[in-house]
């Protein structure tokens, strides 16, 4: 398994041991080619930072969803039935 990781990911030649992407085995997890010129690597993320990012990304879904299914369950407690009211041509009335 190791010798086929080692084909198919790249070796990072960058000094970010805290690089997101960095495998224990010092491959890069994302990037398919690392050739940058003498640039250092614009893709590198702290782990840190990015595991925090995602957890408030993964908190936001989570309340989301929260709300949709809050909203849902009022929308079901309270079926709304609007009829239109033949007084008032185009108004409705709520019963």
């Amino acid at each position: 398994m190791a010798n086929l990781l080692s084909k198919a990911l790249l070796a990072c030649k960058f000094e970010h041991s805290d690089c997101f992407a960095l495998s224990e085995n010092g491959f890069c997890m994302c990037l398919t080619d690392n050739n940058f010129g003498e640039k250092d690597c614009p893709f590198y993320r702290n782990k840190d930072v990015v595991h925090r990012e995602w957890g408030e990304m993964n908190e936001r879904e989570s309340q989301k969803k929260k709300r949709a299914a809050e909203q849902k369950a009022l929308k079901a407690e309270k079926p709304e039935k609007m009829v239109k009211n033949k007084l008032h041509g185009s108004s409705y009335c709520e019963f």
